[in-house]
């Protein structure tokens, strides 16, 4: 996605996933009649205080995380030196900061907000609703077996998070931080 000389393919990728979040409200409306709101959480809807807060949390994991890589690296002698210089690097940060959330949102809705609940809905124990959506969501991204297996972790630790805390807002906060700082 993130090829500096081609932003239109940014756009590209993550636009179709965006578009897929009024369908999926429509048939959300038909085959469950709701809407979104229940979707989003056990509220009825998006709980904007508590996205705000595991945002901020998502985003100190984050730099933790960081801090502690290019620390090491550093230690072990890796030049680290960041390079602004490609004409086209602002437009990519501009188009990932407006596009990244609604993607990462799309995709929440769909694995953890719509799929999630309709296992629920067969399948009372919420092991089945956490790990049945896992190989879609997997299937959805063109990794090789290690990144396969990175994607299959999140997604397991996306819908334990929305099973925990009764909404998606916690989920939504890690797509983001995770989509927009790791490339």
């Amino acid at each position: 996605y993130f090829d500096l000389d081609r932003p239109w393919l940014l756009v590209a990728l993550v636009l179709p996933l965006i578009l897929m979040i009024p369908p999926l409200l429509l048939a959300s409306r038909i085959v469950e009649g709701r809407g979104v709101g229940l979707l989003s959480s056990v509220a009825g809807r998006l709980r904007l205080g508590w996205l705000g807060k595991s945002l901020l949390l998502a985003l100190a994991v984050f730099a933790v995380y960081f801090a502690v890589s290019l620390g090491i690296s550093a230690a072990a002698g890796s030049d680290i030196a960041p390079d602004f210089a490609h004409p086209n690097l602002w437009i990519m940060v501009l188009l990932v900061l407006l596009l990244i959330p609604f993607q990462a949102a799309a995709e929440e809705y769909v694995f953890r907000g719509y799929l999630m609940q309709l296992v629920g809905g067969w399948l009372r124990h919420p092991a089945f609703a956490i790990l049945l959506p896992v190989p879609l969501f997997v299937l959805g991204h063109g990794y090789d077996v290690w990144g396969a297996a990175s994607v299959g972790v999140f997604a397991i630790v996306a819908a334990w998070l929305c099973w925990r805390t009764g909404g998606l807002e916690a989920a939504i906060s890690l797509h983001i931080v995770n989509n927009v700082v790791m490339p």
